[in-house]
């Protein structure tokens, strides 16, 4: 695997294995770049292929027309039935997108099945009222050049999840709020209270309190279940995913019980992940190479590496070379990716929307392109000499889409302590630092 960016990949892999163990839909401006051919690949198409694309867009489109007519408890029976009228599962997404957009008034149905539906329609109904109550219409997004994670076509109304909104009923009732709540604490169906709990955000929350150490051996013990991203395994998949976000939030106390677990570690898995881990530490949490334990995460990773035995994608000299250097080009050279999927590309383009700092650029392929400018990485590097804990400032988000995080409530004031060093990196004035 060539690693490309490792953000971007690691953000990927995470998205499309957390859909997989769901049944979330995928959409949006983040995908469009790995779904997506090429313009000249496009023209090339052959009719006949372009005339089987265009006949299931349009079956698609009158199917989902019809759908958003019927009433609401007819709406929820055909969802439920899971059918796919195209053989590709967007019939099943476009339904999903409509209920969670549209379909407030569906959620008594809904309700109905978390209570007493057969077990994979009640997970289904518990994500799906979640995902309700937690729709954020894109005319209400901070940011209008975001793309929608959640979008119907045919009244071209789209929007975003917002993952930071506790589930209490604010779109779907608390009738339906309670219902998901009853749902996570009830105990006679533990696969069943698992997701709800996943859903409606407590899991997290429970994982949060317990000890590190806790914490670490639960990683571990969900990284070796789940075996990469192959696992069928959905708990441990999502418990890896919860875990690791945790882990990298509580940085730096996490980072040296984590490299001593590395030192001694046999687990190829636990290897991999591992070095993720720490990766996205550097990203999203301190900078790696401006604290004293961030050095040292930094020789465990190489440490690791050059040592080997990782799975389930670096099993190859080459492979982890390879890593090694995208890694080392992020953490010493600040050469993070620029795309319109980044989390700088998201901060680039608050920056000219709150306060007029022009620093994207804007081209047209199959779609608008929103990239972060090149200066961006040179701002990195002064924002490490000012603070290496720069990247959780107000708070900390390593979320499968970068996009998400607009939607967080301190995201403008992270977005304008930002621009405070902005200034000052432009005017080529000293670096304050914090607290000076």
């Amino acid at each position: 695997m060539n690693c490309g960016n490792c953000i971007g990949a690691a953000r990927l892999i995470l998205t499309i294995s957390l859909w997989l163990f769901s049944g979330a839909s995928i959409n949006g401006q983040e995908h469009a770049a790995f779904g997506v051919l090429p313009v000249r690949q496009k023209r090339e198409m052959p009719s006949r292929e372009e005339g089987r694309i265009r006949r299931h867009t349009e079956e698609e489109r009158q199917f989902l027309g019809r759908f958003l007519q019927l009433a609401p408890e007819e709406r929820v029976r055909i969802w439920g039935e899971r059918k796919d009228i195209t053989g590709r599962g967007l019939a099943q997404i476009a339904m999903d997108d409509a209920l969670i957009a549209l379909g407030t008034d569906a959620a008594p149905y809904l309700c109905q099945i978390l209570r007493n539906g057969n077990p994979s329609h009640r997970i289904y109904a518990a994500k799906l009222l979640c995902d309700m109550d937690r729709f954020v219409a894109l005319r209400e997004l901070p940011l209008p050049d975001i793309a929608d994670s959640v979008y119907v076509e045919s009244v071209s109304l789209g929007g975003r999840l917002n993952q930071f909104m506790p589930i209490d009923g604010r779109r779907i009732g608390k009738d339906a709020s309670d219902a998901v709540k009853l749902a996570a604490e009830q105990t006679r169906d533990m696969n069943l209270g698992f997701h709800a709990r996943l859903y409606s955000g407590r899991l997290k929350q429970d994982l949060e309190r317990l000890p590190l150490d806790e914490q670490l051996r639960r990683w571990r013990r969900a990284v070796i279940t789940t075996k990469g991203i192959l696992s069928l395994d959905a708990q441990a998949a999502h418990s890896a995913h919860e875990l690791r976000t945790i882990l990298i939030e509580e940085a730096p106390d996490s980072v040296e019980p984590l490299i001593d677990l590395l030192k001694n570690e046999s687990n190829g898995y636990v290897l991999e992940e591992g070095v993720a881990v720490l990766g996205l530490i550097d990203s999203f949490r301190m900078r790696l190479r401006a604290t004293v334990v961030g050095k040292k995460a930094i020789e465990t990773i190489h440490s690791v590496l050059m040592k080997g035995g990782l799975k389930p994608v670096y099993t190859t000299p080459e492979k982890r070379e390879s890593l090694w250097k995208e890694l080392s080009a992020r953490i010493f050279k600040d050469e993070i990716p620029l795309d319109n999927s980044s989390d700088w590309a998201i901060f680039a383009m608050a920056l000219e929307k709150f306060h007029g700092v022009k620093v994207t650029s804007r081209y047209y392929t199959v779609q608008m392109v929103i990239k972060a400018a090149p200066e961006i990485r040179r701002f990195l590097t002064f924002l490490t000499d000012v603070d290496p804990y720069f990247p959780s400032w107000e708070y900390t988000f390593s979320g499968p889409l970068a996009a998400d995080q607009v939607l967080h409530p301190r995201f403008k004031e992270k977005v304008a302590r930002y621009y405070e060093q902005w200034l000052r990196f432009t005017s080529k004035t000293p670096a304050r630092k914090p607290g000076d």
